[in-house]
């Protein structure tokens, strides 16, 4: 027997999906009163993290350009000539406002001028510290190490491994998404379900396995994310499975594109700042190409 579909009709779709975009256009709103104040003054103070730094040379100077987070969730880029200022050092910045910060550009990553001021080096939480520890010890090669540490912490890449990755074409498989946590939730709902059957089959025939394991594998993926520092790209994989974990418990149909949109203007409404992220849309539509082959 067929599984329903996830709206019984169309009516019930629209109101569904409007009532979310009718949410998302106010964040979306409040997002740009937000950059209108950003904008309303020559300089903006703020606290950040260095995220990633690179180091450059131009016109017989060394200088490196930083990526930061400031504690209001924004993304930029500056330069400076201080190359002591490293990852996950803490920065007191002054940010100097220009015109060529758009909005579409204040709600993705852009670039600015800044006077920064060291404040601390960040502390890692220590499991991540000893894994990232050990995985560089274990390598000789510091490219390799740099790879590994990718790949299963979320550690940025350096220039130069982020440079053999692009030659490689496996940019794609170094960035923590959907691929990685798809192959964890396999691994430990597998291996969950295999000693769960025999204890269900003796001890407790009437519970729902795809709940009892189910929840321990979301519990589990919720905190690896956690732990790896919510990369962007991991964090809308974990919705992903999420809601589809929840509409497979509701007993409905995954694989259709109502369910897609849904999730879609979902994500949207919850981070808005995806509207302008091209890999959000790459994975959108990686998806929908994927139910569209397994629709016909």
């Amino acid at each position: 027997m067929n599984k329903p579909e996830l709206f019984a009709t169309k009516s019930s779709f629209w109101i569904v999906f409007g009532a979310i975009f009718l949410f998302f256009s106010i964040r979306i709103l409040s997002s740009y009163l937000e950059y209108q104040e950003f904008l309303s003054k020559p300089f903006y103070f703020t606290n950040a993290t260095v995220l990633t730094q690179t180091k450059k040379f131009k016109n017989g100077r060394h200088y490196a350009l930083l990526k930061l987070k400031t504690q209001d969730n924004l993304l930029f880029y500056t330069t400076t000539l201080d190359t002591n200022i490293v990852q996950n050092t803490q920065v007191r910045a002054k940010i100097l406002i220009d015109d060529k910060i758009t909005f579409w550009r204040y709600l993705g990553t852009f670039f600015a001028k800044t006077n920064l001021r060291v404040l601390q080096t960040t502390k890692q939480n220590g499991l991540y510290e000893f894994l990232s520890r050990e995985i560089s010890q274990a390598h000789t090669n510091s490219q390799i190490a740099n790879f590994y540490q990718a790949i299963f912490l979320a550690a940025p890449l350096e220039s130069e491994t982020r440079a053999s990755v692009a030659r490689l074409g496996v940019s794609h498989l170094v960035a923590l998404s959907g691929f990685h946590l798809g192959i964890l939730w396999s691994v430990v709902y597998g291996l969950l379900m295999l000693l769960y059957r025999p204890l269900q089959a003796n001890y407790f025939p009437y519970r729902n396995g795809l709940f009892d394991v189910g929840i321990v594998a979301i519990g589990a993926l919720a905190w690896y994310v956690w732990f790896v520092g919510f990369p962007p790209s991991l964090v809308r994989a974990f919705a992903m499975v999420l809601c589809s974990w929840i509409v497979l418990l509701m007993g409905m149909r995954i694989v259709s594109f109502s369910f897609l949109a849904l999730v879609v203007v979902l994500l949207l409404a919850l981070m808005p700042t995806l509207v302008v992220s091209l890999s959000f849309w790459f994975s959108v539509a990686g998806v929908f190409y994927i139910f569209l082959l397994l629709h016909w």
